[in-house]
């Protein structure tokens, strides 16, 4: 290659200028051989090009480290019950076999943390999210997923009481929201003295209990007191609000209010 009539570090950089405007993910540069005594062109990646592949490799090892959980899953509206259950009276066999059809084999996955900066504050933001996949019954899958952020001040340890930014399942097509992390849960079957059967296995599933009412994918409590919720409307484009039933509170929230003088039930 003949030599240019430009310093080659200035050609070089008018080269890296262009590729940067059209933001090409390489660019290539002029290099000296010393062997044979021309210029040779090389080419190279841009950085923010490479730093794409830094952040895979860093959930690829994640992923290593972290890998899904297999689990049954039960996910259940909330619906006040017409007959208040009796806590004392022990289920039987055939009631356990019966709620074990209702699980479905699934995958609980928690993503990487990620981290944004935002100028207007100059102070990055966390974010997290976790993904369920299990099946619906019908050879298909239901999901659910869950969207935390410290800007719902979700990711300070305090999970007794999380403020989901986005926390919804998908069941049959149709979404509904829910507020408090799936609850890991354990049924055992009674011992059968008639058959004198081995005892089978507890079964052991996450519970996610979700709001009965259709509210999509942006939903979250809304108030010290969490007696409401807020939703985005997405035909209007604006947020609007409605209120927990006390059956909805009691059994959706992690803490619920019990009564007028701030005493709060679990």
């Amino acid at each position: 290659m003949i030599a240019p009539a430009l310093p080659i570090n200035v050609v070089n950089k008018l080269i890296k200028k262009a590729c940067d405007s059209n933001k090409e993910k390489k660019y290539f540069q002029l290099k000296w051989n010393n062997f044979s005594s021309t210029y040779e062109t090389r080419w190279f990646f841009q950085k923010s090009y490479l730093r794409t592949f830094k952040a895979l490799n860093l959930c690829i090892k994640y992923k290593i480290n972290n890998p899904p959980e297999i689990s049954y899953f039960l996910a259940e509206p909330c619906i006040e019950p017409t007959i208040p259950e009796d806590w004392s009276r022990k289920e039987t066999t055939e009631e356990v076999d019966a709620f074990a059809k209702k699980l479905s084999w699934g995958l609980r996955y928690e993503f990487p943390e990620q981290y944004r900066t935002y100028d207007d504050y100059g102070e990055d933001e966390t974010y997290k999210y976790t993904y369920i996949h299990f099946e619906d019954g019908q050879s298909g899958y239901n999901c659910a997923f869950i969207e935390e952020n410290s800007c719902e001040d979700s990711l300070l340890g305090d999970y007794y009481t999380p403020m989901f930014h986005r926390a919804y399942v998908s069941v049959n097509g149709a979404i509904f929201p829910f507020f408090k992390e799936p609850q890991r849960e354990c049924k055992s079957y009674p011992w059968n003295e008639e058959t004198k059967n081995d005892e089978k296995p507890d079964l052991n599933y996450y519970s996610i209990k979700h709001l009965k009412r259709q509210r999509g994918m942006r939903i979250k409590t809304d108030g010290y007191r969490e007696y409401s919720f807020k939703y985005f409307d997405e035909d209007k484009g604006e947020w609007k609000y409605e209120s927990f039933t006390p059956h909805e509170r009691r059994a959706l929230l992690p803490y619920y209010e019990n009564s007028d003088d701030g005493y709060y039930s679990d």
